[in-house]
């Protein structure tokens, strides 16, 4: 059970970091593009933000990695990794596609 609780931590962050358009941020220096559903990160300072221990964050991106979940690889040197979740899009509202807002798309908030 706490297994699963951290896997969706995890998996959680990455949603939340994850660039929502495409756009340059600068890591170590480095300016690194990119695109919608992929987020840069040092895995061994993001391990510690999140209270696991290096090799625990990596069995579990290496997890989600063999569910096809998500994509790594790593910069140069391997300074950081971009980490690319697959089929994104499928993660965001559907507030684009119906020219809404996520909550009256789901109907939720509205006081039922």
């Amino acid at each position: 059970m706490l297994q699963s609780a951290v896997r969706k931590g995890v998996w959680l962050d990455l949603l939340l970091m994850a660039a929502y358009q495409q756009t340059r941020v600068s890591m170590r220096g480095r300016a690194v593009d990119l695109r919608p559903g992929q987020c840069v990160v040092v895995m061994g300072e993001w391990a510690k933000t999140l209270g696991l221990t290096p090799r625990q964050l990596e069995r579990i991106m290496d997890s989600f990695v063999s569910e096809n979940a998500v994509s790594k690889a790593a910069g140069p040197g391997k300074a950081y990794t971009v980490v690319t979740i697959t089929k994104y899009k499928t993660f965001q509202s559907c507030e684009e596609a119906r020219g809404g807002s996520a909550v009256e798309a789901t109907g939720k908030g509205r006081g039922k």
